[in-house]
């Protein structure tokens, strides 16, 4: 969608689930309410963080609500490093945060819906 408001789209709210990139020259509409959510353990964040891909993005952008849970796979926390026991878990966490299906996504789901609906069930 960000690429569309670059040609003049208007969105109420766009929301971003494990958002991986917006184009150079993307600027956020005042008029906008941005979210994004995501897992704190995900393989393209990490990515994005190292500067490995693209420099624009929804979790660094400060238009951006940040919504980020806390990664469902066992871990090893050491200081402020986490240690996954499953290294699939950071590509599993990417698209877990659009599962519909999965109960570990519950509260992502959730917490997307009432940024949605509001209040109204």
């Amino acid at each position: 969608m960000a690429s569309s408001e670059m040609y003049g789209t208007h969105y109420d709210r766009q929301i971003s689930l494990s958002g991986a990139w917006m184009p150079e020259g993307w600027k956020a509409d005042p008029g906008t309410a941005y979210d994004h959510f995501a897992y704190d353990f995900d393989a393209l964040a990490t990515a994005q963080g190292l500067g490995l891909v693209g420099d624009k993005y929804p979790l660094a952008d400060p238009a951006f609500t940040k919504h980020i849970y806390d990664d469902p796979a066992r871990n090893i926390v050491l200081g402020p490093v986490k240690i996954t026991t499953d290294p699939m878990a950071k590509i599993e966490n990417h698209s877990l945060v659009a599962n519909a299906q999965d109960a570990r996504n519950r509260a992502a789901r959730e917490d997307v819906a009432k940024v949605i609906f509001g209040g109204r069930r």
